[in-house]
């Protein structure tokens, strides 16, 4: 099931392989152009100054709604941006690649398929866009290095100016890894290993945050990868802010359970407990660069998760890169997942105990890497056999 749901009128936005992708043929843009050509010029927002304020959405919506103080600072004009293409879609709109003050940027259109297809507006509503800029009034006070930055949002069209990560989401990377080598040899073992250290490091700064920052949407697509494969995480809060009229949280259970805790199918509201399952489930992905339930039908998978079951662990022999050499701590790997998706939230342990753990695994591959580098081929071959044969042997006791 893959992540992300196109609809057949908007797929012509990102183009294709046999038809490349062309602005004057994007009808997401083509369509904000229209509505913003006919609508008044905004009025001055009352908190800001004037030279902040001008045509095609600045600090105010058509209507002068006056921004709070927190976000005067990172009001970005639309005619500011310089869209490129689109990278990517999710439940809130699509994401373009785009250049703002000479600085590559990703920028997140908040307006779905249905409103252009239905020839709705460009604004989100009032109540909508207060829940937005109250999310982006916390995004603009994040500062780690495992995090994507928040660098601006516009009022009209609504859209969130984010920091550009280069390779493009944890999910998709490893999506392509399976079908093109010589990525697949990028994603070594110990590289996997620091990814996952990176997410958790993301999640335990957001679980240290006073309040606390409960993600509720984590999975791999929302975790994106720079072009020093450093891994951050994004859209926390951001899906349930800008979910479709009318939607209701079991709506958003149903239509993407893979990530999600047994508590949520039960009702509960999401906790921190919630997010270290869905980070359970991540990790699973970096081990088999693959999703979890591969050919089990959606509906069938909450009932499988509260009965207790879990998605099955391939043994070594057929992990990705078990070719390239042992995968260092393993069982050690495998026994934090079984952890974190445990099913009672009070069992899993929390992101302050996981990254100590991960960080102990990286540097053990680290100090194993640098060793094989001295040993010769067929003795590397030997230790990863005699790990496959040892996982064989434990099986089958």
């Amino acid at each position: 099931m893959p992540p992300f749901s196109h609809s057949s009128k908007l797929t012509s936005t990102a183009g294709t392989a046999s038809s490349p992708y062309s602005k004057s043929n994007d009808l997401l843009l083509s369509y904000i152009t229209t509505k913003l050509a006919t609508m008044p010029q905004p009025q001055p927002p009352r908190a800001l100054s004037a030279g902040s304020a001008g045509g095609g959405g600045g600090g105010s919506s058509s209507n002068g709604r006056a921004l709070p103080e927190d976000m005067q600072r990172w009001v970005v004009r639309w005619d500011e941006l310089q869209l490129e293409a689109p990278i990517g879609q999710g439940s809130f709109g699509w994401v373009y690649k785009g250049v703002w003050n000479e600085t590559q940027v990703a920028v997140k259109v908040l307006i779905q398929s249905g409103q252009v297809e239905e020839g709705g507006g460009i604004e989100l509503p009032d109540e909508v866009m207060q829940e937005l800029l109250e999310e982006a009034v916390v995004m603009s006070h994040i500062r780690s290095s495992h995090c994507v930055n928040f660098l601006g949002i516009c009022m009209v069209p609504p859209c969130i100016v984010l920091e550009y990560c280069a390779q493009g989401s944890l999910f998709g990377l490893l999506h392509r890894a399976r079908h093109e080598p010589d990525l697949a040899r990028q994603l070594s073992w110990s590289r996997r290993l620091q990814m996952a250290l990176d997410a958790a490091t993301g999640m335990l700064y957001l679980h240290r945050r006073t309040p606390p920052i409960i993600h509720c949407d984590l999975k791999s697509p929302n975790l994106l990868v720079d072009e020093n494969w450093r891994v951050k995480v994004t859209d926390f809060n951001l899906s349930k802010t800008v979910k479709p009229a009318g939607e209701a949280s079991v709506g958003e259970v149903a239509s993407n359970p893979l990530w999600l805790a047994p508590e949520i199918f039960r009702g509960e509201k999401p906790t921190a407990a919630s997010d270290v399952f869905a980070f359970a489930v991540v990790c699973y992905e970096l081990l088999t660069w693959r999703l979890p339930w591969a050919g089990e039908t959606l509906f069938k998978i909450p009932r499988r998760m509260l009965s207790g079951e879990r998605p099955a662990i391939p043994p070594p022999a057929e992990l990705p890169g078990a070719d390239a050499g042992p995968l260092v701590g393993l069982e050690t790997y495998i026994a934090l997942i079984q952890k974190c998706w445990a099913a009672e939230p009070g069992d899993r342990p929390t992101f302050a105990e996981i990254v100590p753990k991960l960080r102990e695994l990286v540097n053990a591959a680290g100090q194993q890497l640098a060793g094989l580098w001295r040993l010769p081929r067929a003795t590397v071959f030997c230790v990863s056999l005699w790990q496959a044969f040892d996982w064989h042997v434990r099986g089958r006791r």
